[in-house]
């Protein structure tokens, strides 16, 4: 994975390596391969008993992997349909791939919460994220006034 991430980088002509148009490409292509191989992954735990973690603030059950399990590939199709349209409004970067995976990463300790505590957790996690997300347009007067 790391020759892979090299080779990539020195294909590049500019030196800001995570800007450049194929580091989005190549982000991309790595998140859809991590989002089909954590959805399978959950897909195959949905028989696994109950069980807690972390002193009972995470609980793993095979109706919250379906669930996880759905919310992969469901981001999945969201960022493949999105591709163009980000594309199209310049806005197809490796950072925006990144913080979808964040939001994400708070639905899925949203899903397995067993705790208030662990609720906020995965709520602040999806939020923070998703105020990056609004704040990305710079050039939008109302994105930046909501973020």
């Amino acid at each position: 994975m790391t020759s892979a991430f090299i080779k990539e980088a020195k294909g590049n002509d500019s030196n800001d390596v995570f800007h450049a148009p194929r580091a989005a490409s190549f982000v991309y292509f790595c998140s859809c391969l991590l989002l089909i191989g954590l959805g399978i992954a959950f897909l195959f735990r949905t028989g696994d008993l109950p069980y807690l973690a972390m002193a009972g603030l995470f609980q793993s059950d095979p109706i919250s992997n379906l669930l996880k399990a759905g919310s992969c590939f469901a981001l999945l199709v969201s960022l493949i349909y999105s591709k163009q349209y980000l594309i199209d409004r310049g806005l197809f970067r490796p950072d925006f791939i990144v913080l979808t995976l964040f939001a994400l990463l708070g639905q899925l300790v949203l899903i397995s919460a067993n705790n208030l505590i662990t609720l906020y957790l995965g709520l602040e996690l999806m939020a923070l994220s998703t105020y990056g997300l609004v704040a990305m347009r710079h050039t939008s007067g109302l994105s930046s006034e909501a973020a």
